[in-house]
């Protein structure tokens, strides 16, 4: 599974409590997370997917790819995403250039 709603929680948790509680666990999660992500990317075309050697075929029931083994939007969107708030868990974000948008 790739938790990024967990991530979410323990990358503001962490900001709260000011890295000092449970934070190397939190680092733990976080680079066991960074492993499960490169199971899904694909290298030869820089992109994710969630589902295993293939696009995501529909989104909300609508017909979206032909389910090829190629990444897709949805799942790039949100591994990147992912990977964004790991860098700030890491405290790697500014040396990899990454800032947060904010609305």
């Amino acid at each position: 599974m790739t938790h990024f709603n967990i991530i979410l929680v323990l990358n503001y948790a962490s900001k709260l409590l000011d890295k000092t509680y449970r934070q190397q666990e939190i680092e733990a999660f976080a680079l066991e997370r960074l492993k499960i992500y490169k199971e899904h990317y694909y290298k030869d075309k820089g992109g994710f997917s969630f589902l295993d050697k293939q696009a995501n075929i529909r989104y909300y029931g609508v017909k979206i790819t032909k389910g090829l083994g190629e990444p897709d939007i949805h799942g790039t969107i949100m591994f990147v995403w992912g990977i964004s708030i790991i860098a700030q868990i890491l405290n790697i974000n500014n040396e990899l250039g990454f800032k947060e948008h904010k609305t």
